[in-house]
């Protein structure tokens, strides 16, 4: 073999001679050593008949289109597909040689293996760069709506936005623990309704009970882990869901959902982003829960649960508002209760606070759905009324001294219980327009200070 044959097949590239057509009339032993074939295999084969399917459109309608305007073609990407049935990814340098008055196509085949590998390793960290930008823009992003939130029903709808940028989720909603008995839909949507028992075995339930995320990436995954929801689901529509709870001090508040109408490939990533999400979330939702309750301890009654006196001055302004504005009368019941102080000196104050807990208990059943009662202190309340007359407000009464004298538990019926009644009615009029709120608790105060002097367990009616 001389220096030149040598140097050909022992080349560190693959190289081929063809006719214009493209039939391999020369090839060397690395091209064949990459690929595997036998040189007879190869030559007065055509070139492109060792190409894959795209290779192939791509060398007919570029590659030779470009050789044949420009007599060469430099790091042209192909395909090759070797003897075993693998693909080997090239590059190609061809030049046209008129040399010998015989028209060739000299070829330089290169392994781009390892150039691939580069490049594919390149775009997934291009990927991942992209994708670690747009998880931290959906963070802040998220992080300012939950700061701007004032309500569950706020932050819930800022949650489900966050989340329906994280993901291509058919629906999003989150539900939050109501009573410490059920979920219930605070905001988006839910595909089997907006209310669901904890005592069930759902996704939502299981993730909440549990405390950790639950995936399912198919309807076969869904059926295995919640064959009682299955069903329901698929009838949604619902193919892959992922639910992932709100923890806070340990225990979940509620749950973000995402159902999905195809199957998915539920990898780390979203999930891991769905979690920070509501671990940005569960912070504000402790502080929105904890500005309510203190709210609502600033405005009722710490024993009973009922309004105290400030919340009660606060709707009764509300009311004598409402009753002007439309001509309408309100009343003001002023009620204390007779023989509560020899429960609380003969049996101790335990027994007296279960009598004011057991009386607020029954004055709220007995009120209408539009009436307020609340508790001044001691053992007087108020009740707010509207839309009342004469007679209706003496039904009231006698109802609410009905309710009361009836037989208390662990109170023995020697110490009997009744109440003595005050009531106020404001009837709106050009003459009375500063009527205050005080001013009428204060009559029916003394309206209730007059059925005591009378012989307690009355009722008296005074006009405002």
């Amino acid at each position: 073999m001389s220096d030149a044959d040598d140097l050909f097949h022992r080349a560190p590239c693959g190289l081929l001679s063809t006719t214009p057509d493209g039939t391999v009339t020369a090839v060397n032993d690395t091209f064949l050593h990459w690929t595997g074939y036998e040189r007879d295999t190869v030559v007065d084969s055509y070139f492109m008949d060792r190409l894959t399917p795209g290779s192939k459109l791509f060398y007919e309608t570029r590659f030779m289109p470009m050789l044949q305007t420009h007599g060469h073609v430099k790091e042209m990407a192909l395909e090759l597909v070797r003897a075993d049935g693998s693909k080997l990814p090239i590059f190609v340098n061809s030049t046209v040689d008129d040399a010998d008055g015989n028209r060739h196509i000299r070829t330089a085949v290169f392994d781009a293996t390892t150039r691939h590998d580069y490049e594919r390793h390149l775009l997934e960290a291009r990927r991942t760069a992209e994708a670690s930008v747009a998880r931290v823009r959906i963070l802040e992003q998220a992080a300012t709506g939950f700061s701007l939130a004032s309500t569950e029903a706020e932050l819930s709808q800022a949650l489900v936005q966050a989340a329906q940028q994280a993901t291509d989720a058919a629906q999003v909603g989150v539900m939050l623990v109501q009573d410490a008995t059920h979920l219930e839909v605070v905001a988006g949507k839910h595909p089997l309704g907006d209310r669901m028992p904890l005592s069930d075995r759902s996704p939502e339930t299981e993730a909440a009970r549990l405390g950790t995320s639950v995936t399912c990436g198919s309807p076969a995954e869904i059926t295995e882990q919640f064959p009682e929801s299955a069903a329901a689901l698929r009838s949604a529509r619902v193919e892959a869901l992922i639910v992932v709870p709100i923890i806070q001090d340990g225990s979940a508040s509620g749950v973000l959902y995402c159902a999905f109408g195809r199957p998915r490939n539920l990898d780390e990533r979203i999930p891991n982003l769905l979690t920070a999400l509501t671990s940005q979330a569960a912070p504000v939702l402790h502080r929105i829960r904890l500005q309510r309750q203190i709210e609502h301890n600033a405005l009722h009654d710490s024993l009973t649960g009922l309004p105290n006196r400030t919340m009660l001055r606060r709707t009764l302004e509300r009311s004598i508002v409402a009753s002007q504005r439309h001509t309408r009368s309100l009343a003001v019941v002023f009620l204390d209760l007779d023989g509560f102080k020899a429960i609380n000196d003969t049996l101790g104050h335990s027994a007296g606070d279960s009598t004011l807990r057991q009386v607020s208990a029954r004055l709220a059943a007995a009120a209408r759905r539009d009436e307020v009662v609340g508790r001044l202190g001691g053992d007087e309340f108020l009740l707010v009324c509207d839309e009342v007359d004469p007679n209706s407000v003496q039904q009231l009464a006698g109802r609410l001294r009905d309710t009361i004298e009836q037989p208390l538990d662990d109170i023995p019926s020697t110490l009997p219980l009744s109440a003595s009644i005050g009531i106020c009615v404001f009837q709106p009029s050009a003459a009375n327009v500063e009527v205050t709120a005080d001013l009428l608790i204060q009559l029916a105060d003394t309206a209730m200070y007059e059925s005591k002097r009378l012989g307690k367990a009355r009722t008296t009616v005074v006009s405002a």
